[in-house]
């Protein structure tokens, strides 16, 4: 009698165990956002370039992204700064902002995020 409850508490073990295995494989991937070559918060980003409407145009150019502003005096130079940019220079529409090495996925993963917003 002894060994028919060993046989089922470890066949329930079993049973339990695969039911934990199946709900974590099913449902314990916890959806997050798709991480960025880049690495930078692009809402913050776009925030501190003036917004969405202020960018007319941005294309990478070696180690910096140079944007074409509606108006350079709405950028918020420390909050890009904070973001991990080394340096701004800035003209009256044109912003040229030292991203180094991930200025190239930056350029691509931002135009598509103004395009698709």
């Amino acid at each position: 009698m002894d060994h028919h409850l060993l046989y089922i508490g470890i066949a329930v073990a079993v049973i339990v165990l695969l039911i934990a295995v199946y709900c974590f494989l099913r449902f314990g991937h916890i959806k997050r956002k798709p991480k960025l070559k880049s690495g930078l918060d692009l809402d913050k980003l776009v925030a501190g370039l003036g917004g969405r409407d202020n960018i007319s145009h941005l294309e990478a150019d070696g180690s910096k992204v140079v944007f074409q502003l509606g108006d350079a005096r709405q950028i918020r130079a420390e909050e890009i700064k904070a973001l991990g940019a080394s340096g701004i220079v800035s003209s009256k529409d044109k912003v040229s902002i030292i991203f180094g090495k991930v200025s190239e996925p930056l350029a691509v993963e931002l135009t598509d995020y103004l395009k698709n917003r």
